[in-house]
């Protein structure tokens, strides 16, 4: 009687962790960072001397600081800055559109994965290329890359994009948006 009361619980905690892990499963099942149908992709040219230029004239009074805050910090905050885009094409950022053929491919650079190789990062950045992803037309990820650091800013992702690009994922997404 008390083997089939064990026996009753080991079966019942097997079937558990089994539920669980199959859960556990399907959540994770897709990792991308954005779920989007359609991305825009802008990209300037800007020169590390006239990004210093930059610095100087904002020392003057009437200078827009946005224009520094896309080029090097985590700008925007949050998907709900109406006026992103139009700042970026204001400030020189040419948009050009992403064909629906390159969609999977770069979904699959902003996934989560794992690595084995880790890198470090030793410079500042500078974001001359920014990425908008769209789902039915509406905004749903930002992702700013600077390919000289391989470093990235991305807002409004579920996963963690902690390690994004360790796994030769810059020199991927470099190749790709080099043909658009």
């Amino acid at each position: 009687m008390k083997n089939m009361k064990i026996i009753k619980i080991i079966n019942t905690l097997f079937y558990l962790t089994l539920i669980t892990s199959c859960n556990t499963k399907i959540d994770n099942k897709n990792n991308s960072y954005f779920y989007f149908d359609e991305l825009e992709y802008y990209h300037k040219d800007i020169s590390d001397n006239d990004v210093l230029s930059e610095y100087k004239k904002s020392e003057l009074p009437n200078y827009d600081k946005d224009y520094l805050k896309i080029l090097e910090n985590e700008y925007p905050i949050n998907l709900n800055d109406s006026l992103f885009i139009q700042k970026i094409i204001k400030f020189g950022y040419k948009k050009k559109k992403v064909e629906k053929s390159n969609i999977n491919q770069i979904n699959q650079i902003f996934s989560k994965k794992k690595c084995t190789k880790l890198t470090a990062n030793g410079c500042i950045p500078i974001y001359r290329d920014i990425l908008i992803f769209k789902q039915n037309g509406k905004t749903v990820g930002v992702a700013k890359v600077c390919f000289d650091c391989n470093m990235a800013y991305i807002i409004g992702s579920k996963q963690n994009w902690d390690y994004f690009g360790e796994c030769g994922d810059y020199e991927k997404l470099k190749k790709i948006l080099k043909q658009i």
